[in-house]
């Protein structure tokens, strides 16, 4: 008996033998191809961050007198969200290169117009963006006026015209932007009752004592704002009978 069981044991460990060998001629594995659940999954796509880029501001345009052409350059409007910002460097387009966040520059005193570059730069001293503004050195505008009205019409109750086109911006680098008038003029109290800017102006003399002098003054202002110095001329005033006009 105990013979057969081990005949019968044989001859089952031969077939379980013969039929791996037919799944792995089959296969090319002894065990089911089962999908590994433990593999790792996909890494997920990566999310773009947007980034605010380095933007260099200059600031200005800027302006000085050639009387005192010192000029003060601001670059605090400067875009540095990330704080990668190390160092600001100034071209003043003379020669003179600064750096400075906020730097004064003396120009020679003369009328010129210059463009001043502004670059920004990292720790490694690598450019990140720049701006170009520009500078000028300026003279005063120069005020000048006539009475245009004919001196017979010079009367109370009338308009009397004055026309200041005469006037220059002092240097060829702008224009006249505004005109200032005081049609009442005192020495030394220079007190604006009408700002213009067409040079062309009138004015109605309708209270006082008639006849009488009147002095009227001008400023003019250039489009840097700098102010000319004061032009005058004396107007002499008529009742209705008769007009006559001084100009000094």
């Amino acid at each position: 008996m105990l013979e057969q069981n081990r005949s019968s044991l044989y001859f089952r460990l031969l077939a379980a033998a013969v039929a791996a060998s037919i799944i792995l001629a089959c296969t090319g594995s002894v065990t089911p191809d089962l999908e590994d659940e433990t593999a790792p999954a996909d890494d997920p796509p990566p999310v773009d961050t947007p980034s605010v880029e380095v933007r260099a501001d200059a600031g200005g345009p800027y302006a000085a007198l050639s009387e005192s052409p010192v000029i003060t350059f601001d670059g605090t409007k400067t875009t540095d969200p990330e704080s990668v910002i190390m160092t600001y460097h100034w071209d003043f387009a003379d020669g003179a290169l600064v750096e400075g966040v906020v730097v004064e520059h003396e120009y020679a005193a003369t009328v010129a117009e210059y463009s001043v570059k502004l670059t920004v730069k990292d720790a490694d001293e690598i450019e990140l963006d720049s701006d170009i503004t520009t500078a000028r050195i300026r003279e005063r505008p120069v005020a000048s006026f006539e009475v245009a009205t004919a001196a017979e019409d010079i009367v109370v109750g009338r308009q009397i015209e004055f026309d200041a086109s005469a006037s220059e911006d002092g240097d060829g680098l702008g224009a006249v932007a505004e005109y200032r008038w005081d049609f009442d003029y005192e020495t030394d109290n220079f007190s604006p009752s009408k700002s213009t800017s067409d040079p062309v102006t009138t004015h109605v003399w309708t209270f006082g004592d008639f006849p009488r002098e009147v002095t009227v003054a001008v400023m003019v202002v250039d489009d840097d704002g700098f102010e000319s110095d004061i032009a005058t001329s004396s107007v002499e005033i008529n009742d209705a009978e008769g007009a006559t006009i001084i100009i000094e």
